[in-house]
Formats: structure tokens, sequence, C-alpha cells
């Protein structure tokens, strides 16, 4: 929302083409909450924060798909009945589309059988059930009511705590986007993030050298890729566990035409030894 407006786009004119993706999962009424909860957060966050005035602009399109870490590969006709609760709890949580898994995705890709029973689950929902026929069929329930209350009052906790974030690194209100984009951005770059590894080639504590099949190492300053990069002390010690496990053992050859391996080495002498 922040990068639309930053650009200058109406709210009320592309807020309606956004979406989203959530997983339903199997506690039951706390799913329903959720997307309950989510729904309220958008809608209040559009009129009072970002200025919508349309209907549409303040509605939340999401689509969900069912818990795939749910199933289990034990006993995997089970699987059909938890993708049928977690699929109910998203049509009465107030999905637009749904997506159902199959009851073999834990073992291999969904068979014709299993990906035509995660239709039928659909279906039978839609035709035969008539949760499909109300809008928040589950409103006014203490319940569900006062999980939707408790996860909806999380959630602002954590917006809250990233809009500090925002304002603690522009204290001006200058905001490049918006202050929930600065405090995303400031968090990722804290606690979020491991630091970043320094870039090998500016180092001088150890040269790099290009190793190839049949000749030995030598330093060289070409252009490589970090994902070849790997130090000496764990090349040596992944040769010393191949000779460990087998005498006969050697290291893989370059192949060629391949790029070669770099490893990060000791200083090389001054000298050469005699």
């Amino acid at each position: 929302m922040e990068l639309g407006l930053s650009r200058g786009l109406d709210v009320d004119t592309f807020a309606p083409g956004l979406s989203f993706f959530f997983d339903a999962h199997l506690d039951f009424f706390e799913e329903i909450a959720k997307f309950r909860a989510a729904r309220r957060i958008w809608a209040r966050w559009m009129k009072e924060t970002y200025g919508a005035k349309t209907d549409k602009a303040q509605w939340l399109r999401f689509h969900t798909q069912t818990a795939g870490v749910s199933l289990t590969a034990q006993q995997p006709y089970n699987n059909v009945v938890r993708t049928a609760v977690e699929a109910l709890s998203a049509v009465l949580g107030g999905t637009n589309s749904l997506h159902t898994n199959a009851l073999d995705e834990t073992l291999a890709l969904p068979s014709e059988q299993a990906a035509e029973i995660a239709l039928r689950t659909q279906q039978v929902l839609m035709e035969e059930t008539g949760v499909a026929n109300v809008a928040d069929p589950l409103g006014g329930s203490w319940y569900v009511e006062q999980l939707t209350d408790r996860i909806e009052a999380e959630a602002e906790k954590i917006f809250d705590q990233i809009k500090e974030r925002g304002t603690r690194a522009h204290p001006d209100g200058q905001h490049p986007i918006g202050p929930i984009t600065s405090g995303i951005l400031r968090a990722s770059r804290t606690a979020g993030s491991p630091a970043r590894s320094p870039n090998p080639r500016s180092s001088t504590s150890a040269p790099w050298r290009r190793v190839t099949s049949g000749s030995s190492a030598s330093t060289s300053t070409t252009a490589r890729s970090p994902a070849t990069w790997r130090s000496c002390a764990s090349a040596t010690r992944s040769s010393a566990t191949r000779s460990a496990s087998s005498p006969t053992a050697r290291p893989p050859a370059t192949t060629p035409g391949s790029p070669p391996r770099w490893t990060r080495c000791s200083p090389l002498p001054a000298t050469a030894p005699t």
C-alpha cells in the first residue's frame, strides 16, 4: 500500500486488485478467527490509515490452501478428513478461492484419484452443505468473536512495533515510502537478517586459489561465483574424511569446460620452500 501511494496511485483504484495467500491449519476455530481478524484489520487500515473510501478497497481478497504440513505419510487416507476440516475453516472464515491438498502429497505428486478426491471435497462443501450461502456465518459466536479479538489485538501489537522501528529510523517523519515499510526494512537489517559476510575478493588475509584437475593451486584474481568459494580447512577435513573411509578415494576432478573450483588458503609463503 505504501509503495503504491508513494508513487501517486489512487488507493481506491489499485487496492481492489490486491490479494493475499493464506494457509489453513487444523485448529478449526482459531483458523476461522485468524481469517476474520485479517479481514477486520485490512478494512480498518485501509479506511483509517490509507484513506480508502470505497467498499471494494476495504474488502480483503485472499486465497487459501490447506496445510500440507498437517498431512501424514502414515495412514494417508486420514488426510482426506484433515483437508476437509481445513477447507471448511477457510470457507467459514471468508476465503475467496480455495486449494485443497491431495491425500498422497506427502508421498509423491498427487495421483489422479487423490486429485479427484481433493476436488470433490471442495464441491461437496460448496454444493451440499450450504456454508457458502451466507457471509460470516459464525459472526456473533462468543468463542469465535473472543478468538478474533485476541488475534487482532496481538497482530496490532506487532504492527505497532514495526511502526515504532520506522519512526526511529526517520524521526522527522520523512519516510521514503512509509513508516511500516521503513520499520520492516529496519528490522530486516538488524535482528532479522544475519550479518553479511565480507567480500572475499577485498580480503588481504589470505589469497584465493584456483584448483584445476591435474595441476597445483595457483593464485588468481579472476571473477568467480560465491557459490564455489570454500575454505582450505574444510577442504582438508573433507579430504581426510574421504581418506579415512576409503584410502583409494580421490576428490572429483574438474570436468572439461566446467568452472574452476576456488579455495581460500592460508597466505602463500614469501619464498618457495626448499
